[in-house]
Parts: structure tokens; C-alpha cells; sequence
């Protein structure tokens, strides 16, 4: 594995662990500023990534949330209706 790739590994398992990688990782990572610059830029897309999808998930389950919504509406309507003409 390059420096590079390594550095791109400490930085994407720290920021997904929340811990600080070991020092020999740190040192790498050290030895590769550009390195772990990019591997900082990767992490926060992939983090934008993870908001934009879960985003998308919210929006899809509020218009499910609506469309029962909808047909609930719609069948509470028809049963009023036919409520409505037995009663007659």
C-alpha cells in the first residue's frame, strides 16, 4: 500500500471511528500532508454523500407517509359514502 493510500485509510477510519489512529498511522499521514488532505476531502463527500442519501430516504418516506395518507382520506371518504346510502 502507498503512503498515500495509507494516509487515506488512517483518515477515513478516523473519522468513521471517531478515534485517533496509531501513531505509526499518524506519522504516515504526517509524511503525507496532500495525502491526508485529500484523504479529509474524501471523508467529508463520502459524509455528504451519507446526508444526501439519507435526505433522499427522509423525502421518499414522507411521500409514502402522504400517499397513505391520501388513500386512508380516500377510503374514509367512500366508506362516509356508502354509510350515507344505507342510511337512505
Amino acid at each position: 500500500m502507498t503512503a498515500a493510500a495509507a494516509a487515506i485509510v488512517v483518515a477515513a477510519t478516523a473519522a468513521a471511528t471517531g478515534r485517533e489512529p496509531a501513531p505509526a498511522a499518524r506519522a504516515t499521514a504526517a509524511a503525507e500532508p496532500a495525502a491526508a488532505a485529500r484523504a479529509t476531502a474524501a471523508a467529508a463527500i463520502a459524509a455528504a454523500a451519507g446526508i444526501v442519501a439519507a435526505s433522499t430516504a427522509a423525502a421518499a418516506t414522507a411521500a409514502a407517509a402522504t400517499a397513505a395518507a391520501a388513500t386512508a382520506a380516500a377510503a374514509t371518504a367512500a366508506t362516509a359514502a356508502a354509510a350515507r346510502q344505507l342510511a337512505v
